[in-house]
């Protein structure tokens, strides 16, 4: 595919309706449950339809994160408590989680480096409650869903508004630099954080 052909697709527009509304909150959810970075389905869901996505992938990845959370509670916890055993550093979440509660969530989901899948499942094995979980996953999922549904959405706008502009390429790559200096900076302190509680 030609980069005039892929300006012309993203030109045409895919319209955000109650079904693809629908097959984007899916794929949030599906990826709280399976090994599928959320990051990539918050850019292309920016990219395709725009940051009218934005709620629908907040809230979609509460739900698929409580989801995954009461299955290890309740459904698979003699699975989940074996893939706990096996790691130092999931067993040290989960100890952390049972001393500090919401705020470990809260790292964990602003940028520590384990997969949101499977913290989910370790989660749903502390002593934490639901609802502390709920609202912690809620409030501290989104800031990551934002920024990239947001640069999905502004990655498409460049490239429609600005493909024969040199200038609006290059502002694009500086935007998209100063996001990932951004993104690495805020996981990077998190991480620290993340790290001096659960040592």
């Amino acid at each position: 595919m030609t980069p005039e052909q892929i300006f012309q697709w993203l030109g045409a527009g895919s319209e955000l309706t109650f079904t693809t509304g629908i097959v984007v909150a899916l794929a949030f959810v599906i990826a709280s449950f399976v090994l599928i970075p959320r990051t990539l389905i918050a850019l292309a869901a920016g990219a395709l339809y725009g940051i009218a996505t934005l709620p629908i992938g907040i809230v979609a990845t509460a739900i698929g994160a409580i989801g995954a959370f009461l299955i290890a509670r309740y459904s698979a916890a003699g699975y989940v408590q074996q893939l706990v055993g096996r790691s130092a550093m999931t067993a040290k979440i989960a100890h952390a989680v049972d001393t500090e509660g919401w705020k470990i969530v809260a790292l964990v989901k602003l940028g520590a480096p384990i997969p949101a899948a499977v913290s989910n499942y370790i989660f749903g094995m502390t002593r934490i409650g639901l609802w502390p979980f709920s609202w912690a996953t809620l409030v501290f999922s989104a800031p990551q869903t934002i920024l990239f549904g947001c640069l999905g959405a502004a990655g498409r706008a460049s490239l429609v508004q600005d493909s024969g502009s040199t200038g609006g390429k290059v502002l694009l790559v500086l935007g998209l630099l100063c996001t990932a200096g951004v993104v690495y900076l805020i996981s990077k302190r998190t991480r620290a954080s993340f790290n001096s509680i659960s040592e």
